[in-house]
């Protein structure tokens, strides 16, 4: 077994299946965490390729949306693995658009995926780690959620809410030996072909490095959020957005 960080952790990770979630995954049971995976609704074949190679006890359909599913998820996590020490909201649901012509369809799917599954998410995990007094809950948001950005207003809105629920669960948490921290990414390398010109030369103008990051680069950031390193760090955002910062 390795003898890394996360050594014997018990780990739930979402959106297995996504390129971000799979990164964390894979980072996390390097550092040998055991871990479980929640998949959107149709990704599971993509979710049992990074489970075979993290070696996950458990993958699970589940649509964030859905409470009771959330639930049940969490249910069968804690059982499978004996506990929760870890929950990595890593589930990314993008549908954007200008924001006069943008349905109410994709107004809600991504505001109830993306806030709504994290609130539910992280509801569900907290039981277990109460009664444990200690565990680590990292969320996911982005720059979008911080300072907009255009044609993607569902996301930002979402993104927003899942920053300012980062830090009210910790503020909550913390006395109880629960931190809770968030990354905030930018646009990620492997999204390049899916921008349009226009957008691409902006983000790569105004990040310091000339560049986009990769999901491996935040989800080492994420081992540092999950890792005794950030023992006294709870309620923070913490950046890996090579500087884009407006």
């Amino acid at each position: 077994m390795s003898e890394g960080v996360l050594v014997s952790k018990a780990a739930l990770v979402t959106g297995a299946g996504q390129p971000l979630a799979d990164a964390v995954a894979r980072c996390f049971a390097r550092e040998g965490a055991r871990l479980a995976l929640a998949c959107l609704p149709g990704q599971a074949e993509a979710a049992r390729g990074v489970a075979a190679d993290t070696a996950a006890v458990l993958v699970c359909e589940c649509d964030p949306a859905d409470p009771d599913a959330v639930r049940a998820t969490v249910r069968r996590v804690v059982e499978a693995l004996g506990g929760l020490d870890l929950l990595a909201n890593t589930v990314v649901q993008r549908a954007d658009g200008p924001a006069p012509t943008l349905s109410l369809e994709d107004w809600q799917r991504v505001l109830e995926v993306e806030l709504g599954g994290t609130v539910y998410f992280c509801r569900e995990a907290i039981r277990p780690m109460l009664r444990q007094r200690s565990g680590r809950i990292i969320n996911i948001t982005d720059v979008a959620g911080l300072r907009g950005e255009a044609r993607a207003v569902n996301h930002a809105t979402a993104r927003g809410g899942v920053a300012a629920l980062t830090r009210a669960l910790a503020a909550e948490l913390g006395p109880l030996g629960i931190h809770v921290n968030a990354l905030v990414v930018g646009r990620m390398a492997h999204e390049l072909d899916e921008l349009d010109e226009r957008t691409r030369a902006r983000l790569l103008q105004y990040t310091a490095f000339g560049r986009l990051g990769t999901v491996d680069e935040a989800a080492g950031a994420a081992l540092f959020l999950a890792s005794a390193a950030a023992s006294f760090t709870t309620g923070h955002l913490l950046q890996v957005n090579g500087g884009l910062y407006s």
